[in-house]
């Protein structure tokens, strides 16, 4: 089962591999926004990195109960296997996020090339 020191550093990696988002959150909290905008940006980011955190916390526990059904695993290598499960859902995270960034980037660069030929 997940203990407090497996949830803890699960939820630690999720935001070191999105800490990089963070950045895009401080444009959206400038001084130049009202109060209420700024507390929902900021409330939003804090709510979808939490909700993250809580998704890779319980698909872990899910894999490890199939797994420990299944037989698969012993006591001795549960949490050599649970960490590189948690890694891999985090490592697939970051991923997808970063191909989406740079197919982002790559349709704003082909837009920007139709734009200065037209």
């Amino acid at each position: 089962m997940a203990t407090w020191k497996g949830i803890a550093a699960a939820t630690f990696l999720v935001a070191l591999t999105t800490a990089d988002d963070a950045v895009w959150l401080l444009k959206f909290t400038s001084p130049r926004l009202p109060i209420s905008t700024r507390i929902a940006n900021a409330a939003l980011f804090v709510g979808t990195l939490s909700a993250l955190s809580i998704g890779c916390v319980g698909a872990a526990m899910l894999i490890e109960e199939a797994v420990i059904a299944g037989g698969w695993i012993t006591t001795e290598n549960e949490d050599i296997i649970m960490s590189v499960v948690g890694a891999s859902i985090c490592w697939a995270i970051a991923i997808f996020l970063c191909v989406k960034a740079h197919l982002k980037k790559m349709k704003r660069k082909k837009r920007a090339q139709r734009a200065s030929t037209a």
